[in-house]
């Protein structure tokens, strides 16, 4: 998981966005934009590259946790769907 600005001084966080969906290493990483820009077309920029999800400035630590613990929760279900998944392409190949 990772916590991203949207403005930073070298690079913005859809820059940042951009490059993590670009590499296969890092294309799955779920990514929260903090930002106190909080207007809609950061929001559908940041949701077009891939942005999980979007907390606007202040933040405050329930909502961050609550946040984080959504994402972590959609990445543990997405792994046990895949793993499901390969066991049942084992046993299907066995049965073949």
């Amino acid at each position: 998981m990772i916590l991203l600005d949207l403005m930073m001084p070298d690079m913005d966080g859809f820059q940042v966005v951009r490059e993590l969906r670009a590499n296969p290493m890092t294309a799955e990483i779920p990514v929260i934009m903090i930002t106190a820009r909080d207007d809609l077309d950061a929001r559908a920029e940041g949701m077009r590259l891939g942005v999980s999800d979007f907390l606007a400035k202040p933040v405050f630590r329930r909502q961050l946790a609550s946040r984080v613990r959504a994402q972590l929760e959609v990445v543990e279900t997405a792994r046990n769907a895949t793993a499901a998944m390969d066991r049942l392409d084992a046993v299907k190949r066995r049965s073949q």
